[in-house]
């Protein structure tokens, strides 16, 4: 793997070569695993605990991961394709049902959702998320709700 390739696993998490983020483990697991986070802040409105770590915010509800974001600054790789190439999500989308909004392209099935990569950006450039099956109403939500 590249130094900054991450390879996504769909509802298990993100393997970085050195380190892997598994859906469903505690924050506590996570640091006895790999330490401090560099940041950490919490959403009382939404219920959520996110840490930033390796270029990814790994959000926690109820204590346990239930989402990881990667920035634009990895390389999140699925299936040997690169998900921030565009040729590769039109494979991706011949291949598996997806909800595709004006900014977020969600693959329920395999528990991604892709943003930035379609008509409308974001903020963040673009962002790949990888969440557990409980979550998939949240993102076929907000790939339809942009």
């Amino acid at each position: 793997m590249q130094v900054n390739e991450v390879k996504i696993i769909p509802f298990k998490g993100i393997d970085l070569g050195n380190r892997f983020f598994q859906l469903g483990n505690t924050m506590e697991q996570i640091i006895a695993k790999y330490g401090e986070a560099a940041k950490v802040t919490e959403d009382s409105i939404l219920k959520i605990t996110s840490e930033y770590r390796d270029a990814c915010t790994l959000e926690y509800k109820n204590n346990k991961l239930v989402s990881i974001i990667c920035s634009k600054h990895l390389n999140p790789i699925f299936d040997n394709l690169n998900l921030f190439e565009p040729e590769n999500i039109k494979k991706l989308k011949e291949e598996y049902d997806c909800i595709d909004g004006k900014a977020y392209i969600t693959f329920p099935t395999l528990g991604i959702s892709i943003g930035g990569m379609s008509k409308k950006r974001i903020p963040e450039g673009k962002v790949v998320i990888v969440f557990v099956k409980e979550e998939i109403d949240t993102y076929e939500f907000f790939a339809n709700e942009d």
